[in-house]
């Protein structure tokens, strides 16, 4: 499985995606929690994934394992040590041959944000 966080393709096997809370937990937790968690992290640390990537790799489980549809999120913090408030969130059900472009590009080293953004985000378009 593919999973794209902000502009960094994660590669997982459908069993390494277990959720780091129990099922209660996980039931009782909306999207809105989640991804204020995710916002929460990166006010901390805007580059959460590529600098933490066992933290990231939790979140994306707890993403996927609430909403297997979502196969990306952004969570774009403009400093580090800002508010969770201020953390610009967005999630996305990207296309396999999208994504799986995205990986091989990633493969090869020619992956950038600007690729990432032009393919999924189109933040530069706006």
């Amino acid at each position: 499985m593919l999973f794209l966080l902000n502009d960094v393709v994660l590669k997982f096997k459908p069993e390494e995606l277990k959720p780091p809370v129990g099922e209660a937990a996980l039931s009782a937790m909306s999207l809105e929690t989640i991804t204020q968690l995710g916002a929460e992290l990166f006010a901390a640390n805007p580059t959460l994934h590529r600098t933490d990537p066992d933290r990231a790799i939790k979140l994306v489980c707890l993403i996927n394992a609430r909403w297997p549809a979502i196969n990306a999120a952004l969570f774009i913090a403009r400093i580090p040590g800002c508010h969770h408030s201020q953390v610009i969130s967005r999630y996305a059900d990207v296309a396999l041959d999208v994504i799986s472009g995205l990986n091989r590009q990633q493969e090869q080293g020619s992956l950038s944000t600007a690729a990432v953004d032009e393919a999924v985000w189109r933040r530069l378009a706006a």
